[in-house]
């Protein structure tokens, strides 16, 4: 099992999708268009807030995850933190 399963798939969903792990969210609940996503590629992608995108230019180069916190939010401002230094 990975160190943090919850970080791992954080990142892996922002790294696929190109966005914001938290945006899969309004398309991943009941009766919603992607309802169900989450148990694509092995349960994988998530809709939990704490994965970002890191991108060089335009070019989408891999994710960020970060897990832990009760807070979700404390997560993605670390995440940001991360794709900050990652980036430059």
């Amino acid at each position: 099992m990975r160190g943090n399963i919850f970080a791992y798939c954080k990142a892996f969903t922002a790294a696929n999708l190109g966005m914001p792990s938290e945006g899969l969210g309004p398309y991943a609940g009941e009766g919603k268009p992607y309802f169900g996503v989450n148990t694509l590629f092995g349960g994988e992608l998530t809709p939990m807030a704490g994965g970002l995108p890191v991108k060089m230019g335009e070019k989408l180069v891999g994710g960020v995850g970060v897990g832990g916190s009760t807070d979700t939010q404390q997560d993605v401002e670390c995440a940001k933190e991360a794709v900050n230094v990652l980036s430059s």
